[in-house]
C-alpha cells in the first residue's frame, strides 16, 4: 500500500488544483482516494489524521481546504520517515516554521505563495492565537490578488469565526459580487445570512438564506437559519405560517423542537394575527383629495410591514385601482402579509431588502406613488428613506413616526396618518 503512496499524493493533488470550487470528482474518485490514505494512515499508527481524512472522504472539501490537508499529512509522512523528501511537491528546502514563514510574509520579505498555503498559513497563525495576523495575511492576499472573490470568501470566513459580522459582511458581499453565478453555492448565502443574523439585520438575513434556499431547499442549515430569522425579527406570526407547509422546517427533531419551543417563549398569547379592526371611512372630500393625489397609482413600497391593514383600509375607501401592484420591503411578518394582500386582490411582488430604497431613489427611476411605513421591530428606520421621500407622492404613516417636511396632512385614522406632497 506504501509504495502507491506517492500516485495516490498526486491524484489528491490533481483534485486539489481544480479551480471550480464546486466541481465534483467523478465516480466518487476523490472519496475512494481519501479512504485509500485513511487506510495507510490508520496502518501507520496516525489514528488522528486517519479520521480526518475518513471525514474529507464523506463530506468532500473545498480545493483550497483538501490543498491544505495534502501538505499537513505529507509533513506528518515526511516525519514518519515513509514518505521521501523527493517526492513532496514543495521545493527541495524543507520550509520554515509555518509561523516563521508567515511572519515573513507579513513584512514583505517574500512573495506571496499559492492561495492553499496560504490558508494553511493563516490557521497557523490563528492556532498560535494570532488572529489578526491571519486576517492580515488573508486581506494581504486578497488585496495582490485584485479581490479574487474566493480570497475575499476566505477573508470574510475567518472574521465570521472570530465573531466580527460587520467586517465578515463586506467581505462576504464583495466575494458574492465577483463570484459568478455557476460557481455560488448555497453555503456562501447560508453564511451570509448568518453573519446578517448576528447583526440583527433581519430584512437582508432573509433575502440572503432565501437565495440559498432557492439552490438548495431542503437544507437543513438553511431551514433552520430561516425560522430563526423570522423568529429573530419579530415575524411570529410568520413563523407560525412556515410551521405549517410541509417540508419548510428543517427534518432533523432536536433542530425542529429547538425552535417550537423559541416560538413558545415568544408569547404566550394564542398563535396567529387579531383581526383587523373594523376601516373607519373617510368623508367624501377626503377620498376626492386622495384619489387627485394619488392620479393612477401603479406601485406602493410596502416598509416594515407586519400587517395589511393599512392598505386593506385605503382599499375600503375605494380610492385605490383593482390589481395594484405592492412591493413588501424588510416586512416584520413577510409570509401572512404577503398572503393577506394576495387574498385582498393586490399584485405582491417578492420580499426585499430595505436597501432597494437606495435604489428606488436613483435618479431615473419611477416615482413612487404611495408609501405605507409600519414601526420597524428595531426602532431604527434605513438612511435610504430620506433621499426617497421627495419623489413619494403620498405616506401612510403611524402618528409621530415619519413627518416628512414636503408633505401635508390628508387624512387621520386612528394612530395613522395620510400625508400627500404640497400641491
Amino acid at each position: 500500500m506504501v509504495t502507491d503512496l506517492p500516485a495516490l499524493l498526486h491524484r489528491l493533488e490533481r483534485t486539489a488544483a481544480t479551480p471550480d470550487a464546486a466541481a465534483e470528482p467523478e465516480d466518487g474518485a476523490h472519496a475512494a482516494d481519501c479512504d485509500d490514505l485513511a487506510d495507510v494512515l490508520l496502518g501507520l499508527g496516525a489514528t488522528a489524521a486517519s479520521a480526518r481524512w475518513r471525514t474529507l472522504a464523506l463530506l468532500p472539501p473545498a480545493p483550497s481546504q483538501l490543498a491544505a490537508a495534502l501538505s499537513e499529512v505529507r509533513l506528518l509522512l515526511l516525519g514518519l520517515g515513509v514518505l521521501a523528501s523527493e517526492q513532496t511537491s514543495s521545493p527541495p528546502e524543507p520550509e520554515a516554521d509555518p509561523l516563521a514563514r508567515a511572519r515573513q510574509l507579513l513584512a514583505g520579505s517574500q512573495p506571496l505563495p499559492p492561495p492553499a498555503e496560504v490558508a494553511e498559513l493563516a490557521e497557523a497563525l490563528v492556532a498560535a492565537d494570532d488572529p489578526d495576523g491571519a486576517l492580515q495575511l488573508l486581506r494581504l492576499q486578497a488585496v495582490m490578488g485584485n479581490l479574487h472573490p474566493d480570497a475575499c470568501l476566505a477573508v470574510a470566513s475567518l472574521l465570521a469565526r472570530l465573531q466580527q459580522p460587520w467586517d465578515g459582511e463586506r467581505w462576504f458581499r464583495a466575494g458574492l459580487q465577483r463570484l459568478p453565478d455557476p460557481q455560488r453555492l448555497p453555503r456562501h448565502w447560508f453564511q451570509l445570512a448568518r453573519l446578517l443574523h448576528d447583526l440583527a439585520e433581519w430584512d437582508g438575513a432573509l433575502a440572503a438564506v432565501e437565495q440559498g434556499l432557492a439552490m438548495d431547499p431542503v437544507s437543513n442549515w438553511g431551514r433552520n437559519l430561516r425560522a430563526r430569522i423570522l423568529l429573530g425579527g419579530g415575524g411570529r406570526h410568520s413563523f407560525d405560517q412556515l410551521a405549517a407547509t410541509p417540508d419548510a422546517l428543517p427534518d432533523d427533531p432536536a433542530l425542529c423542537d429547538s425552535l417550537l419551543e423559541d416560538r413558545r417563549r415568544w408569547s404566550r398569547a394564542p398563535l396567529g394575527p387579531a383581526p383587523p379592526p373594523d376601516p373607519l371611512p373617510l368623508s367624501l372630500p377626503q377620498r376626492m383629495q386622495l384619489r387627485r393625489q394619488l392620479g393612477s397609482p401603479q406601485l406602493v413600497v410596502l416598509l416594515h410591514g407586519h400587517g395589511a391593514e393599512p392598505l386593506l383600509w385605503l382599499q375600503a375607501q375605494d380610492v385605490l385601482p383593482a390589481g395594484l401592484t405592492v412591493q413588501p420591503l424588510a416586512s416584520r411578518e413577510p409570509l401572512p402579509l404577503a398572503a393577506a394582500l394576495t387574498s385582498a386582490g393586490f399584485l405582491v411582488r417578492s420580499e426585499q431588502p430595505s436597501s432597494l430604497l437606495t435604489v428606488m431613489a436613483e435618479e431615473g427611476s419611477p416615482p413612487v406613488d404611495l408609501l405605507v411605513v409600519q414601526r420597524p421591530g428595531n426602532g431604527r428606520l434605513p438612511a435610504a428613506l430620506g433621499p426617497l421621500l421627495a419623489k413619494v407622492r403620498c405616506v401612510l404613516t403611524p402618528r409621530g413616526l415619519l413627518t416628512p417636511s414636503a408633505h401635508a396632512r390628508l387624512a387621520a385614522h386612528g394612530g395613522w396618518l395620510l400625508l400627500g406632497l404640497h400641491e
